[in-house]
């Protein structure tokens, strides 16, 4: 299974910084392995891969000033269950906490490694053949929760700490087609 999401927007920064513009890409690839299941319900073991790119800064994001760009790749492990509720309906839920290894870079291209964690959290209910013999409707929501320890020298020159929390939770609502 895979999932791409594209996000723009604004984020509060920590302890009374000024707000944060953001621009997100990422990629989230996951294995399920089967371990329990009986008469529609199956419970399985998730692995999540995450691939992301990230750019936020005190200025507008598509400008090199004042911002700064994190590669993040995570991995984790978690429990996933999907449960049949009627002949063409399934419930599809899933949480798994991960290790994250972001790098940083500022406009100078410089690297600064980090350490990460996220958390990720998905339901959706897929309706089967909603719209003929192959097309279905899938509706869900997601809520991700995220943390990095950054250095500050390239976002906040002015600042007396050597290292920026950054932490985000991003609840998401989603409705799409498959086939």
């Amino acid at each position: 299974m895979a999932q791409l999401r594209f996000g723009y927007g604004a984020q509060a920064a920590s302890a009374g910084e000024p707000e944060l513009d953001v621009i997100d890409v990422e990629l989230l690839v996951w294995q399920k392995l089967r371990v329990a299941g009986e008469r529609g319900t199956e419970v399985s073991l998730t692995l999540p891969i995450l691939f992301e790119y990230r750019r936020f800064g005190l200025d507008d994001p598509d400008t090199e000033e004042g911002s700064v760009g994190t590669f993040q790749l995570g991995i984790g492990g978690g429990l996933a269950v999907d449960s049949r509720l009627g002949s063409r309906l399934t419930l599809e839920a899933r949480a798994a906490p991960m290790l994250t290894l972001p790098a940083d870079f500022d406009q100078q291209d410089r690297f600064f490694p980090a350490v990460g964690a996220a958390a990720d959290f998905d339901v959706a209910v897929h309706w089967e053949r909603a719209f003929g013999s192959h097309h279905g409707l899938t509706v869900g929501a997601s809520l991700r929760a995220q943390r990095w320890e950054l250095g500050v020298d390239e976002l906040f020159p002015d600042s007396d700490e050597d290292f920026f929390t950054y932490e985000s939770l991003e609840p998401e609502a989603r409705i799409g087609f498959h086939w």
